[in-house]
């Protein structure tokens, strides 16, 4: 019976099922490209998280050689900057070497003017006593020709 009260028919009651059973099939087979969507999605799904993990490993691979790098630069700049102050401790030294020997002859040079003054002073008493005349010191501007000898 339907709702109106009257007796289904077999006709109807094939036509209903029937429409059922459509629409059954049309549920199935969206349920099934549901279901091939979702194991599409899981594929897609697993490529990237394979693609990230192989990107991680790149990244890691790369971390560790910038690592290595920076390393490799420290021992550079280490070796380099203890090569600087050795050569720069030599020059000095050396620098001191060649002041000390320039203070060395120029204490000499001193000495040997030292030297002469005194001679010359030996002599100039030597022709005081000789002439009988103290000499008298004079500025070089007060010697005639400004101090030039001869």
């Amino acid at each position: 019976m339907n709702r109106e009260g009257k007796r289904v028919t077999k006709g109807e009651t094939i036509a209903v099922v029937g429409v059922g059973v459509a629409l059954l099939g049309v549920v199935i087979a969206g349920w099934a490209d549901t279901r091939a969507g979702i194991a599409t999605l899981r594929a897609e799904i697993s490529d990237v998280r394979s693609e990230v993990g192989d990107v991680r490993g790149e990244v890691g691979t790369l971390r560790g050689s910038v690592k290595q790098d920076i390393a490799d630069l420290r021992t550079e700049l280490k070796q380099d900057i203890g090569d600087l102050r050795t050569e720069l401790k030599q020059d000095i030294a050396e620098l001191r070497t060649e002041l000390k020997e320039d203070i060395a002859e120029l204490r000499a040079d001193v000495r040997r003017l030292d030297q002469r003054v005194d001679e010359l002073n030996v002599r100039l008493v030597a022709v005081e006593i000789h002439t009988g005349v103290v000499a008298r010191k004079t500025a070089p501007d007060e010697v005639p020709n400004g101090g030039d000898a001869g």
